[in-house]
Formats: structure tokens, sequence, C-alpha cells
């Protein structure tokens, strides 16, 4: 992500709609898989929005992102946190084997620096203590890339079967996933198609897309987020939208 980004992203993640709608839909999956524990790890923490939530489940919390620029935010928000800058790609030299309970990843393996999220997902693997849960989200289906995922950096969306087979394959067991944010699918099924009859572009969209929109649209996206989060505490699936929530947990 680039540095502007980075300013806009600490400036709205406490109260825009999107962030805390993913966070309470988060939260509610945390819950129901009864997570917990001494140590909890956010990998590509950002500007530090997810820190308070893992802070609710474990007595500690680490943030490890690769950005310098990003965690001096984080440090800024959370002067208490513990940061570490590293790189997803090196989770097994940073860390000990079977150190944390609890992993998480936000829209981190959709990233142009990560050639491999297979083997992200084998150090998380590595890096978790036995009966410890992985939890992820990622923007799904390859054909809603556009300028805003260029933008953010980003090189790939994922098929929910997809990211579930890569966890199973990296050991995880008792997989389970679900789609979010299905109202938001139509618009950028819309601009998707839009960026490719004008030829592409459009990355310079994406800081209008993580400002605060007018409050009657927060409020109706807000709304059907949700209605999302019953569905998904009934123990279903959302079937579509925009992004993908999945976890497994690492066998005892």
């Amino acid at each position: 992500m680039r540095t502007p980004l980075y300013d806009q992203l600490a400036e709205v993640e406490d109260t825009h709609w999107w962030f805390t709608a993913r966070r309470a839909l988060v939260s509610d999956v945390l819950r129901s898989c009864k997570a917990g524990g001494t140590l909890a790890l956010d990998i590509g923490c950002g500007t530090g929005g997810h820190l308070p939530l893992l802070a609710d489940f474990c007595d500690a919390v680490v943030g490890l992102d690769r950005s310098r620029y990003a965690l001096t935010h984080a440090r800024a928000k959370h002067p208490r946190a513990a940061l570490v800058c590293g790189d997803a790609l090196h989770l097994s030299r940073l860390f000990r084997a079977e150190s944390f309970d609890v992993v998480t990843l936000f829209n981190v393996l959709y990233h142009q620096w990560v050639p491999s999220p297979q083997d992200v997902l084998e150090q998380v693997h590595e890096v978790l203590r036995p009966g410890g849960l992985l939890l992820l989200t990622e923007p799904a289906y390859s054909w809603l890339m556009r300028g805003h995922d260029a933008a953010g950096l980003g090189a790939r969306r994922f098929s929910p079967g997809g990211v579930e087979a890569m966890m199973r394959h990296a050991g995880f067991v008792g997989v389970q996933g679900t789609c979010f944010n299905a109202l938001g699918l139509p618009p950028a099924m819309l601009l998707a198609a839009w960026e490719r009859l004008r030829g592409g572009g459009g990355g310079g969209a994406t800081t209008a897309e993580i400002a605060h929109p007018p409050r009657v649209v927060e409020w109706v996206f807000s709304a059907a987020m949700a209605a999302e989060r019953q569905v998904v505490r009934r123990g279903w699936r959302v079937p579509v939208g925009l992004t993908l929530c999945c976890h497994g947990e690492k066998r005892r």
C-alpha cells in the first residue's frame, strides 16, 4: 500500500462502515470458534486497526507489518502494542514454532509482494500452537480486479473454494468460510466492467473509495452487513460477496 493510503487508512479505519462491520463479523467468528489464549499475531497489521479486537481474545497481541511507515501510525494509536517490522514471507525466521494461539491476516495474501500465498499459510501453520486458530479475509473473485486493487498493490483475488483448499493443503483442519458484503457486489461489478471498457486504469479512485460516503450509504451498507452477521451466527454461509472470511485450526 502506498504512503497516502496509509495516512487515510489511519484516519478512517476506526469509524468507516466497512472496517467497523468487518471487525464485528470477525469478532463473531472468533467468539463462535472459542478463540483465545496467551498470544495473538496480526500479520500485515498496517496502521493497527485490528489490534484492540484481538486484545479482547488473547492476553497479548503482536502486530507484524513490512512497512515502517504503517507501524508509525499503529504506534501512535496504540503506544503499548508489541509491533514488529518484518515480512510475512519470513514468519518462521521471525518467530519460534508454536508461539501463537490466534493468527489473523486481513487482506494480506492478495498483495503483489506475496509471491506464494500457500507458503505464507504453511508458515502460519508452523508458528501456531496445536489447537490454534487462523482467521483470514481476502478479496473475492478474480474477475473483479480493477484499478482499486492495483492502487492497493493487489495482485490477485480469490475464490471461496480456492482459499479453503490452500488452508487444508497447509495442514489446517475444520476449515470453514463465508463471503460477506454482498450488497457491494453489483456496484463493484459495474465499476470493473466500466474500467475494462475504458481500457483499464482507475487506481486513483482508491482514496475516494475508503473515504466516508454519505451517511445514508453508510447506514444502508452497515445494515446489510449486520444482516449477514446474523446469517453467519447461525452457522450458515453468505454465498456471494466482495470479500471472503475463512478460518481453520491447527490439529491438536
